[in-house]
């Protein structure tokens, strides 16, 4: 990455923290994380690049006018040529946060606050809309950066032992498959999932 396109991700990151209240200007923000993402036409990094800024814009855009408006911008992302993995991973973070903060009680929230930094791993359990949702996010995930990006396979198969239905082991054969070096992954798997 050059010099002048390190400037620019930086101030569209800044940008965001800076308008991410506005929506007027966060629409403008939109176009133009849109803009680039086009402009660019190859897929992004896994971490970083315009993965990053796309994740934060996703971000604003949900906080600011609501997850009707983030989705309707995910779903226009997902047109273009993948931006990068921190995307995805905003994106799913966005899901997951919402669903579980509105299938818990005021009392569970209190509760989980105090206990937070000791279960920041632990997955709620989410309503099938939501679990719907977070899979079509991974599979898409899967599908840009499923043949290199190992952590992303790990964090699939983590949230499936988090929602304990279909569990991880179908992941975990889905990422053997489709990795080029599936051994690296098959040790992050057995360390943070457990045994195959």
């Amino acid at each position: 990455m050059c010099h002048r396109e390190l400037t620019v991700l930086l101030l569209l990151l800044q940008a965001f923290e800076l308008y991410s209240n506005s929506p007027v200007q966060l629409e403008e923000l939109q176009q133009l994380l849109l803009s680039a993402v086009t402009r660019a036409a190859v897929k992004g990094p896994f971490r970083g690049g315009l993965g990053a800024v796309a994740g934060r814009c996703l971000a604003a855009v949900w906080h600011t006018t609501g997850a009707a408006g983030a989705r309707q911008l995910w779903k226009r992302l997902l047109l273009l040529p993948p931006a990068g993995g921190d995307m995805f991973r905003s994106m799913i973070e966005l899901e997951t946060q919402k669903a579980a903060a509105s299938g818990k009680s005021k009392q569970q929230q209190q509760q989980q606050g105090l206990h937070e930094q000791q279960q920041v791993q632990e997955v709620s359990l989410l309503p099938v809309d939501a679990l719907k949702r977070a899979r079509a996010i991974y599979d898409a995930w899967a599908h840009a950066y499923g043949s290199d990006d190992v952590d992303l396979w790990v964090h699939y198969a983590l949230f499936e032992q988090g929602q304990r239905q279909l569990g991880p082991g179908r992941v975990y054969w889905r990422a053997v498959k489709a990795l080029q070096e599936p051994d690296e992954f098959t040790q992050l798997y057995r360390s943070k999932v457990g045994l195959i």
